[in-house]
């Protein structure tokens, strides 16, 4: 599968730009210039408040009993309700309220008994239920869409139960001016958990392999479980895939491999980030790596290298909608952990309520030193002590609790080469001659991530994952 970048950056439900004051709702005795005169039908009268509860609730005063059709924010900041649609944003007026036949209202609904108002004088003591027995329940709007924001999520998620009750959440998102948006639909092209638009290319026909001699048959892959949970990760969560290229050329291999993993495993929710350099060595980064990630990802990949406060944001951006909504986030760190670093500031920042703790980044390492020494100091402290930090064994030997996964084989590249994965592994190989070096160690958190301990070599990688 493929993945629209659009939903890294969300489009959202366009929303007030600044937040309004709430306004105690007029009371019956002050009715507003829109307000029936007793005896009036309700089917064109509108009513107005500085919020939408206000609106909502002075429309239940002024029209007790009747079905509220729409509501809609108006000039000012103000808010419109009405028993009929309001048309592009504008209140509904009477048409030249025609108090005809006050002494015969057309069969009403009978809220209350009302006595016959022959005479309109002064409503001192309206008919009005203060607490009706059965209260009216909130009409769903047209669309079909029920929503609210808040101050924080909390309170967007507090706003929501009570403005759309018995309607299921979908998603919540951050929105501007440190506000949230809840919603009973996806906001934007896609949620956490929800399958992304995926364009799946042709798999050219594999060739039988002539075998060379082969090891005994591993055990398959772990299947992934009832419910959408793959290994560590649940159908919520987002795997986030980090590769430097920054100065070796390994993480080349290691992109044809993830891609393999991905799609043969059944992750859905992923996001892929190229040139995650050191900051401290960024004169070395490979730029042909670029050719291998269009080649094995598309266009649906992050460039940290040439583009980097947009890729900080847009990370941030996504990893913030799933821990919103209740996902965690699984970091392959295939380099350095600066630019891990920098989206955590950046979260921290923006989204001060996040539990930074559900995002783990798995690096593998060996002894007590890092993999990826180059980790300004500042930085890999962040990662540790803001995250939750796993340091796994280092994939580059075999026999240590980690596959490895740098070894030379005939019988991968052969077998590689004739998979459906054929055009990956060919601009993968083109980079890094597997003659002279076999290596796709940074593919040892990816397979920790979804939990997967039968696969120990490249040839068991090459028969779980590449025929």
């Amino acid at each position: 599968p493929t993945w629209d970048l659009q939903a890294v950056y969300g489009d959202g439900a366009e929303q007030p730009s600044t937040p309004v004051e709430e306004e105690p709702p007029l009371q019956p005795s002050e009715p507003t210039p829109n307000s029936p005169s007793e005896g009036e039908s309700c089917s064109i009268v509108t009513a107005e408040g500085a919020s939408l509860s206000a609106a909502i609730e002075q429309f239940n005063l002024n029209c007790p009993g009747q079905a509220r059709e729409d509501c809609d924010p108006v000039s000012g900041n103000r808010w419109m309700c009405s028993t009929d649609e309001i048309t592009s944003g504008t209140p509904v007026q009477p048409t030249s309220p025609e108090p005809a036949e006050p002494a015969e209202p057309a069969e009403p609904a009978e809220p209350a008994e009302p006595v016959e108002p022959v005479e309109p004088v002064e409503p001192v003591e309206p008919v009005e239920p203060v607490e009706p027995a059965t209260p009216i329940e909130p009409v769903e709007p047209t669309s079909g869409v029920c929503e609210a924001q808040g101050s924080s999520l909390n309170a967007a998620k507090d706003a929501y139960a009570e403005n759309c009750p018995n309607i299921p959440r979908i998603d919540c998102d951050p929105i501007e001016n440190g506000l949230w948006y809840c919603s009973s639909v996806v906001i934007g092209d896609a949620a956490p958990g929800l399958p992304e638009p995926s364009e799946p290319t042709e798999p050219s026909e594999p060739t039988e392999p002539s075998e060379p001699s082969e090891p005994t048959e591993p055990s398959e892959p772990t299947e992934p479980t009832a419910g959408g949970t793959i290994g560590r990760v649940d159908a919520n969560d987002l795997v986030s895939l980090h590769y430097d290229n920054c100065p070796d050329r390994d993480d080349g291999h290691a992109l044809a491999a993830g891609k393999a993993v991905v799609e043969r495993s059944g992750l859905a929710n992923i996001m892929v980030v190229n040139g995650t350099c050191a900051d401290d060595i960024r004169g070395s980064y490979q730029e042909e790596s670029e050719i291998v990630a269009r080649a094995v990802w598309g266009n649906q990949w992050l460039d940290f290298f040439n583009d980097g406060d947009a890729t900080i944001q847009a990370t941030a951006q996504r990893w913030a909608n799933v821990l919103a909504n209740g996902g965690d986030i699984w970091v392959a760190e295939g380099g350095p952990s600066d630019f891990t670093a920098n989206v955590l500031r950046s979260i921290a920042s923006q989204f001060p309520s996040l539990d930074l703790k559900r995002i783990h980044v798995v690096q593998h390492s060996t002894g007590d030193s890092f993999n990826e020494s180059r980790t300004a100091d500042d930085n890999i402290a962040l990662v540790i002590q803001e995250a939750d930090y796993v340091r796994i064994p280092n994939g580059n030997g075999g026999g240590n609790g980690s596959a490895g996964f740098r070894n030379n084989s005939t019988f991968f590249v052969e077998t590689a080469l004739q998979s459906e994965f054929s055009n990956e592994w060919a601009a993968a190989f083109a980079y890094l001659d597997p003659n002279e070096r076999l290596d796709f160690s940074d593919t040892v958190e990816l397979l920790y991530i979804i939990n997967e301990t039968e696969t120990q070599t490249v040839d068991d990688f090459a028969r779980n994952y590449l025929r």
